[in-house]
């Protein structure tokens, strides 16, 4: 994953400092923008991911010193977390190499009718058919997979959607072309609007301030955020609510999973997470 930035912004952040040693506040908003995009967090990833995009390491050096010196950063081990005054976590970037349109996708595709109870079209098999790809591992082909979801969950052309916490959807719904006209299309549509920077923002924080990082149990309810998000009053739940998607924190947490937000993910195992999902209690 790289987040394309104009070369004239690039630029501006190479230039880092000003004569003063102070950043300049154009190049400070540049920055922010971009480790938005890492999680608004500094680390080795996040500053692998702006070396490679061109920003000097003396520019990244600079802000983090200045970021934390005036409280607007917290130190979680060997990241530091901007807040949220300062950086909204932004939907990450993503450049993937699957599509809808592959020859070995296309036909994974169910027709709309083929779960009456669940009308759509939905995706089946796509991580087993990847792995036969050649020269694919099973790590390459988790990651691509996690890649091809998270940014049809962004773009809106999948969605895992529904409105009962005890059925579970058949798979990944397809929202593009003739499957997006399906019955229940529009409200699946107006959900998406939960799929931004501002929400995602709003749910990675709700999910990083209270889980410990050192894999000690505990922390928030991922499906408690999400529902809370879309504006669920979860103390008074026998009372009609507007329609939501009870999965909301799985399409979340797939962005996540994509971005590289765990670490020692693999096509077996979950990993653990790392800031900015996640807190040392230390900052």
């Amino acid at each position: 994953m790289r987040h394309t930035l104009c070369s004239a912004v690039i630029g501006a952040m190479t230039l880092g400092l000003t004569a003063s040693g102070v950043f300049a506040q154009e190049t400070d908003v540049d920055l922010v923008t971009f480790f938005g995009g890492q999680g608004c967090t500094i680390g080795a990833e996040s500053r692998a991911e702006a070396l490679a995009a061109g920003i000097a390491p003396d520019a990244i050096d600079a802000f983090q010193r200045e970021v934390l010196a005036a409280g607007r950063a917290r130190q979680e081990g060997a990241w530091v977390v901007l807040d949220a005054a300062t950086c909204t976590i932004r939907l990450p970037d993503f450049d993937p190499v699957v599509s809808l349109g592959d020859a070995d996708i296309a036909g994974l595709i169910s027709a709309s009718d083929e779960y009456p109870e669940d009308p759509g079209c939905f995706g089946q098999g796509v991580f087993h058919t990847l792995k036969q790809r050649d020269g694919w591992t099973p790590d390459l082909a988790n990651q691509r997979y996690l890649e091809f979801l998270a940014n049809g969950i962004i773009l809106g052309d999948l969605r895992f959607y529904g409105s009962n916490p005890l059925r579970t959807p058949p798979g990944f719904q397809v929202m593009s072309g003739a499957c997006g006209e399906a019955a229940g299309a529009d409200e699946i549509r107006a959900n998406h609007a939960y799929i931004s920077d501002v929400h995602f923002d709003r749910y990675i924080r709700g999910i990083g301030s209270d889980t410990p990082c050192e894999d000690k149990g505990g922390g928030p309810i991922p499906m408690v955020i999400a529902a809370e998000i879309q504006g669920a009053d979860l103390d008074n739940a026998a009372e009609a609510q507007a329609p939501a998607n009870v999965w909301l924190s799985v399409e979340y947490d797939i962005i996540s999973y994509a971005a590289g937000w765990h670490q020692g993910m693999s096509a077996s195992s979950r990993g653990t997470p790392r800031p900015p999902l996640c807190t040392y209690g230390d900052g």
